[in-house]
């Protein structure tokens, strides 16, 4: 289980994934952004302005296209086909053609041809994945998901706060950190570790009431006692990863000495917790 399964799809409407993709589009920093009526269809789609540096340090105002298609099934050819012409006569930098679900194979092959046929307009595909972590890489895009009942308002406290203070490396075109995001652990998960060591430990304490404890020996008086170690073990280092991750991402995210100073004092209590589960498992057979 990871971030991603805390989004609810079938809870927002088309209108409301129109308003979430506008959300996005203004939080990767349009200067303008507003909504347009689609091609061929009764939906809105986004028109933004992004200012643009090309390799000699030219700056431009370019103008981009997002065609929103919230869709339970995957898309196909038909669904972006006004989209295609909408480009080819307008002629934007850039058309992102944003699905909630998948585009089809003969989707992604009509669109690899029209790219051919028109190199003038950039195209870019933004499925279910790099939405979600577009979604979880912004704190007024996260916030806004969960007034729509997208995500629970739990999700606040699973991630480090205001992911989009993070800035990569100068070096670094893409980090690929907003893919990242939906992919990461979460204490909620860690915590079924501990779950299941106890649900291991219960399985052999039946098989000691009802007297079997000899006759599964290996399983009950050794495999139990370990494998609830192992997993307790894991559970530990797994909370410690967690929260070197989170101090690490703090450091380079811009946070207040104080909140870097909780951090790490949770790094130091979360190497202790490994060490003396570490220490507990060497007197297991």
């Amino acid at each position: 289980m990871t971030i991603s399964t805390k989004f609810d799809w079938p809870a927002i409407d088309d209108s409301q994934f129109e308003e979430l993709l506008l959300a996005i589009v203004k939080a990767k920093g349009a200067v303008r952004a507003e909504f347009r009526k689609g091609p061929g269809d009764k939906g809105r789609d986004v028109q933004a302005w992004f200012n643009n540096r090309d390799s000699i340090g030219v700056e431009t105002q370019d103008i981009y296209f997002f065609e929103a298609k919230h869709h339970v099934a995957g898309v196909s050819p038909d669904h972006i086909a006004g989209a295609l012409a909408w480009a080819q006569a307008e002629l934007p930098h850039s058309l992102i053609l944003a699905a909630s679900s998948h585009f089809t194979n003969p989707c992604r092959d009509n669109i690899d041809a029209w790219k051919r046929n028109n190199p003038r307009v950039k195209v870019s595909l933004w499925e279910r994945p790099q939405i979600e972590g577009l979604v979880l890489s912004s704190s007024a895009v996260q916030d806004f998901a969960v007034s729509l009942g997208l995500l629970p308002p739990s999700i606040r406290g699973l991630l480090p706060a205001h992911p989009e203070r993070y800035r990569p490396a100068d070096d670094e075109v893409d980090s690929g950190l907003e893919m990242a995001y939906r992919y990461w652990l979460t204490e909620e998960d860690i915590e079924k570790l501990d779950t299941a060591a106890t649900f291991i430990e219960d399985g052999g304490l039946i098989l000691e009431e009802n007297g079997l404890s000899d006759k599964f020996f290996e399983h009950a008086r050794l495999g139990v006692p370990n494998w609830a170690m192992w997993l307790r073990l894991m559970r530990a280092q797994c909370l410690l990863q967690l929260s070197v991750r989170d101090y690490l991402f703090a450091q380079v995210s811009g946070a207040k000495p104080e909140e870097l100073t909780d951090l790490a004092s949770l790094v130091r209590k979360r190497v202790q917790l490994v060490s003396d589960i570490g220490e507990k498992s060497f007197h297991v057979d």
